[in-house]
């Protein structure tokens, strides 16, 4: 009890001493709900195959990103590389993850993200802001607004690109108290936006416990002491707490090798509500994701999910000893034009990896 007092006064101090040099920063602060999606949209094939649906359910090296109780749960394959090709190639994404001292009272996690974009059109400085009659100096309807209207168009000369890059990384560790698994995550960003950088830290809690056999709960709490991104310029992002809360229920044949795997998550977020949401309470908005494992013989995997967005994934998976190899596809609205989604993944024993160099030298 002594240790985890000790690790929560650790992440406690450290929070206000981010959270205070922070707020003495100058600039303005802004609430904002976006400012980490690197996490929000990472994980590997199999989780995104599944919608996301992580919060009761462990069945990869990564699933601690949704949960980071999940670092509880030891793993033959602990070293996951995923790739993720989103939006027709416009968002392309990285993730490596790897649990270490994983059959210890505390397992170590470490997560290290990336998500870039480039050739990005800049068009603040390129409109020719004419008015409707396409004539400058006229004083028209619509000339000097700062909005595109019809008659005017933007100086193809003076577009210019810019990238978006995010490096992110995840440390988690864990503990059993009872019968319930606690998992503790402190996260970290950097945003690279054109010529402007911003970074962050934040942290998140998880927990998992069984409710009945092969029925498991889990609650994750994100940005628990909210998350902060702070620019260059001064501005402060500032990202609220949300909850998810999962249940899990697995189900195995005796006359025949399949089993199936059931989950269901709602995301309760504290921003407000919005038109999107699947549920409402008071004045909090929820979110469900839910997701279906189908596995044969142990060894493939058939997976279909729906994730927070609303939108439909489909995911295969071919495992062995020591190597797992995974994919997903994600459909994107068909009148959205953003193109669909493409997600590889591998998980392996690392172990093994060089066992098997060192014995063939």
């Amino acid at each position: 009890m002594n240790t985890i007092k000790n690790k929560l006064w650790r992440t406690a101090l450290l929070a206000g001493m981010f959270f205070s040099t922070g707020m003495q920063a100058s600039g303005n602060i802004t609430w904002v709900k976006y400012g980490w999606q690197a996490f929000r949209n990472s994980g590997d094939a199999t989780s995104l195959a599944l919608g996301g649906a992580l919060t009761a359910y462990s069945n990869s090296a990564a699933s601690f990103l949704h949960n980071p109780a999940h670092i509880q749960v030891s793993q033959n394959r602990p070293f996951v590389y995923a790739h993720q090709n989103r939006f027709s190639g416009v968002v392309n994404s990285d993730l490596f993850s790897m649990k270490f001292k994983q059959d210890t009272p505390h397992p170590i996690g470490l997560t290290i993200l990336h998500e870039g974009i480039s050739n990005i059109f800049d068009t603040r400085s390129s409109l020719l802001d004419w008015g409707e009659d396409g004539t400058p100096g006229t004083g028209d309807s619509g000339e000097g607004n700062g909005i595109l209207d019809e008659g005017e168009r933007l100086d193809a000369n003076k577009l210019k690109q810019f990238s978006q890059n995010q490096w992110a990384f995840n440390f988690n560790t864990g503990w059993t108290v009872g019968s319930m698994q606690l998992g503790l995550s402190t996260k970290g960003l950097v945003h690279f936006l054109g010529e402007h950088t911003g970074s962050g830290l934040g942290f998140d809690v998880g927990m998992t416990t069984d409710m009945f056999p092969k029925t498991k709960i889990g609650v994750t709490i994100y940005d628990i002491l909210t998350s902060w991104v702070i620019w260059d310029n001064g501005t402060k992002e500032i990202t609220p707490p949300s909850m998810a809360l999962g249940v899990t229920r697995e189900v195995a044949f005796s006359s025949f090798p399949v089993g199936i795997a059931m989950m269901a998550d709602i995301l309760m977020y504290s921003e407000g509500k919005t038109p999107d949401d699947d549920i409402q309470l008071a004045n909090i908005g929820g979110i469900f994701r839910v997701g279906t494992e189908i596995t044969i013989n142990n060894q493939i995997a058939i997976r279909i999910g729906r994730n927070r967005k609303g939108n439909a994934s489909a995911g295969i998976g071919i495992q062995w000893d020591q190597i797992e190899v995974n994919y997903a596809y994600q459909i994107s609205p068909i009148d959205s034009g953003l193109g669909d989604n493409h997600y590889l993944s591998f998980s392996m024993n690392p172990k093994w990896l060089w066992e098997t160099i060192v014995n063939n030298l």
